[in-house]
């Protein structure tokens, strides 16, 4: 019988390698890589992660029904089975968008991915569970820093754009002030033009009546 430090520990062990290979995944989408690796990955470990739940559930109704399991050991067990019952809703909600396909069921073993290195983890001993456990931790450690970083970079562009923005904006600002001022030139203009043309006729008047008096004088 397993104790309770590893009923369900090799199913977690699944899930958070699988977390990691969906990740990676995503990854390589983003950046136009291919995922035929990744996807095969996830495709033998969603049907095991599954009927895993499925035996665990199995497992823990037989206990509780048999007395085989003391009430701290069961509570032990419910708190793993909620947790991989967690796990598989957070895949199955990050795979929602995957084709029909992708989620048909496979016999073939478990694997664990690394980049280009394949993991068994079938026959794996406590210790090496651990080290592996630990290289799954460095390998999310790692994807967040990918994701930190284009973050980041995200961040930059939205300040750069921001910046832009503003920048449109101040010239826009300086055109609306161009325009005001031409308009205002444009007025005194105007009014200037006004002023001579009256000025004109006047002058034509009294240049028509002194030529009119002019001409009616005696010669």
């Amino acid at each position: 019988m397993a104790t309770e430090t590893t009923w369900g520990s090799k199913l977690g062990l699944i899930a958070d390698s699988t977390l990691v290979t969906v990740y990676e995944r995503n990854r390589c989408r983003a950046n136009g890589l291919g995922t035929t690796s990744q996807d095969k990955t996830i495709d033998k470990n969603m049907p095991r992660l599954r009927e895993g739940l499925v035996q665990l559930e199995q497992e823990l109704s037989q206990a509780e029904q048999d007395g085989s399991a003391s009430s701290k050991e069961l509570e032990s067990r419910e708190d793993t089975l909620i947790k991989l019952q967690g796990q598989l809703e957070k895949l199955e909600a990050l795979l929602q968008d995957k084709d029909d396909a992708d989620t048909r069921s496979s016999s073939r073993s478990k694997i664990v991915r690394f980049s280009d290195n394949a993991v068994e983890v079938d026959n794996l001993d406590n210790n090496q569970m651990l080290q592996l456990q630990q290289r799954i931790v460095e390998d999310q450690d790692q994807n967040l820093d990918r994701l930190s970083e284009a973050v980041g970079r995200q961040r930059e562009m939205g300040i750069m754009i921001g910046d832009e923005l503003d920048t449109h904006m101040d010239l826009l600002d300086d055109t609306d002030h161009l325009v005001d001022r031409t308009e205002s030139r444009l007025g005194i203009a105007r009014k200037r033009l006004n002023r001579v043309a009256e000025g004109t006729k006047g002058c034509r008047k009294s240049w028509l009546i002194h030529l009119t008096w002019t001409t009616a004088l005696p010669k």
